[in-house]
């Protein structure tokens, strides 16, 4: 009653073509003045209304950057004290399961309930990737937007003559559809907007993912966990035992995973992957 909280306001970030948010300084005081309870809600809101794909937060000896990746460049959007930084930190370690001192890297995912301006929510699914690092622990925070609505070959801004190899490709009933491209480019997007397509009673559709991004009716998701020795070949061999029609294998990283994956192509199952280049 006598010392109620002092009202913080929270401006929006924007962002200039040059690479950079239009005044640093000004979020870096923003940030500073967020109350550490909301902190990680303002990041993550800010990103969304920008449409970032990742966020990273990279220490210094002097501060922590803030960089959001838009379009594939990334633009520098705050510097904060290690102090800030810290309440940062802690408030993801809480909601994604993992250390703020762990000595190893990490990966944790987070959802977050997002308040759109016209008044609906939104899940925002969130992968977190952390690293020690000289001076801290840097992490990169990874955006997916869990409307899985969108996720339509019409939403993808195909022109006719990319569409047409597609949809040839999707109705065959065996063989092998590969999206190549480098992080961030909409392999994971795309492939999931095909099978979206191809999601109906009569195909029985199963799909291998490290980590699973977006979770989808209608299929059986099935995770990977490489980083406790687990991979796509095993798991890949496993379900071509269980009849399926069509099978999602996440990436294929190993020559194991690429012939396991080409032997499923050529008996009768359509196999879409990505292979990171």
């Amino acid at each position: 009653r006598f010392d109620p909280p002092k009202e913080v306001h929270y401006d929006d970030i924007t962002v200039s073509h040059e690479g950079a948010s239009d005044n640093v300084q000004q979020v870096s005081q923003t940030l500073e003045g967020v109350l550490s309870d909301d902190i990680l809600y303002y990041v993550i809101t800010q990103a969304d209304k920008l449409e970032a794909s990742d966020i990273h937060l990279e220490t210094a000896r002097t501060g922590v950057r803030i960089r959001f990746r838009l379009d594939g460049a990334l633009h520098l959007i705050a510097m904060i004290s290690h102090q800030k930084y810290r309440q940062l930190q802690q408030s993801i370690a809480v909601k994604a399961g993992i250390s703020t001192s762990a000595p190893d890297a990490q990966t944790g995912h987070l959802s977050q309930k997002i308040t759109k301006e016209d008044g609906t929510e939104k899940i925002l699914n969130m992968r977190i990737e952390t690293v020690p690092t000289l001076y801290g622990q840097d992490a990169v925070v990874r955006l997916f937007n869990m409307d899985t609505a969108l996720l339509r070959l019409d939403n993808l801004g195909l022109s006719e003559r990319e569409r047409k190899p597609i949809d040839e490709v999707v109705s065959h009933p065996h063989g092998m559809v590969l999206m190549v491209g480098p992080t961030g480019s909409g392999k994971t997007t795309t492939l999931y907007s095909i099978l979206q397509q191809m999601n109906d009673p009569k195909n029985k559709i199963i799909t291998l993912e490290d980590p699973v991004e977006y979770g989808l009716d209608g299929m059986s998701q099935i995770p990977v966990y490489s980083r406790q020795g687990d991979s796509f070949a095993n798991k890949l061999r496993a379900v071509m035992r269980l009849d399926p029609d069509v099978i999602m294998v996440g990436e294929i990283r190993d020559v194991d995973t690429a012939r396991t994956a080409l032997q499923a192509a050529v008996t009768g199952h359509l196999v879409l992957s990505t292979f990171h280049a």
